[in-house]
């Protein structure tokens, strides 16, 4: 029925067997339970439908029969030991993994009150026998965790084997090892320009008749850029543009001390104010320039015949323009002759 089984796994099995009136053996030290051959796939889906708890974990099948009178802190236990175990059987669903544990500690958020702690989690994984994770499995494993929790980042995601081996980085590991993806990169795109430069030299000249070597210097910064500007509307009448017109008023002002005469001619002694308010328009534009651009270019061909100026010159060119060099970003080609004809 089932095997490589936990002894409380086993006693947990075995009482939901006994309840179901199934006769059942064990073997391998317990580890291992037999029930009748014909009966084995109907008492497997059986037991699977009962929601064991399995490895001593619970999921959110905990809320399916909440009791209303439960406390408040209660709760957030039972929300805490659903969220372990719903990631427990996430992380065993690894063929690598046997057997998992996850620890949360989640800091207590008041209403008025934010606590200054940070959410943690701490796993401990029993891998099968000779079996291990590679580094992005558990890259991925730690941001696994910290997707499922509200909080929590990747970093602080601590994973042990059985052993009581970490085998999660810290911050100064990864510090380190992000200094080895950068020089792995550095390789694998240089090893990626010297297949295309030597392929095209084998065709141009033999097998074993030409090499090349090309040294890249990457650009590992990341730059953001923001740049503002201002977005006038648009003026119909020719004139500038000022803006988007928001409010205007207008206000007339009688002048004091005008005779009779002045009030038959209209306009004199009088003020007229006049208040625009603009509003211009704004655009905002950021740029993200990512690590791992192409800072500087260096190749040499060795070319095991005797060439010309004018062949050596439209091998450089041919040379440049496989790997992208450019002159504006100050990359070299260097084509040197080597002829076994001509004693050095």
């Amino acid at each position: 029925l089932f095997s490589e089984l936990r002894p409380q796994d086993a006693a947990t099995m075995t009482a939901d067997l006994e309840k179901l009136k199934v006769p059942y053996a064990l073997a391998d030290g317990g580890t291992t339970v037999l029930v009748d051959r014909a009966q084995v796939h109907a008492v497997r889906l059986k037991l699977m439908g009962r929601e064991l708890p399995l490895h001593g974990t619970v999921g959110l099948e905990l809320f399916n029969h909440t009791d209303f009178g439960m406390t408040e802190f209660a709760q957030k236990i039972n929300y805490q030991r659903a969220l372990q175990g719903e990631l427990t059987r996430t992380i065993l669903s690894f063929p690598e993994v046997r057997d998992a544990r996850v620890h949360l500690a989640l800091p207590e958020q008041g209403l008025f009150r934010q606590n200054a702690s940070r959410p943690k989690a701490a796993i401990t994984l029993h891998l099968k026998q000779g079996l291990t994770l590679r580094p992005a499995q558990v890259s991925g494993i730690q941001r696994l965790v910290a997707a499922a929790v509200p909080g929590l980042s990747a970093q602080e995601v601590t994973l042990v084997d059985q052993h009581g081996t970490a085998i999660s980085r810290a911050a100064d590991e990864a510090d380190l090892a992000t200094g080895a993806s950068r020089l792995e990169l550095k390789r694998d795109l240089e090893n990626y320009l010297s297949r295309k430069v030597g392929l095209v030299l084998e065709q141009a000249f033999g097998p074993g008749q030409a090499l090349a070597s090309v040294d890249v210097t990457l650009n590992m910064d990341q730059v953001r850029v923001t740049t503002e500007d201002v977005l006038p509307a648009p003026d119909n009448r020719g004139g500038s543009a000022t803006g988007v017109l928001v409010r205007e008023r207008e206000s007339a002002r009688d002048g004091a001390g005008q005779d009779a005469g002045a009030a038959e001619r209209p306009g004199r002694g009088s003020s007229m104010q006049r208040d625009a308010e603009y509003q211009a328009g704004r655009r905002v534009e950021q740029v993200v320039s990512q690590p791992g651009a192409i800072r500087r270019l260096q190749v040499v061909a060795v070319v095991r015949q005797a060439l010309g100026e004018a062949q050596r010159s439209q091998l450089q060119q041919l040379v440049s323009a496989t790997v992208g060099a450019s002159l504006e970003r100050g990359d070299a080609v260097v084509v040197q002759v080597h002829d076994p004809a001509v004693p050095q």
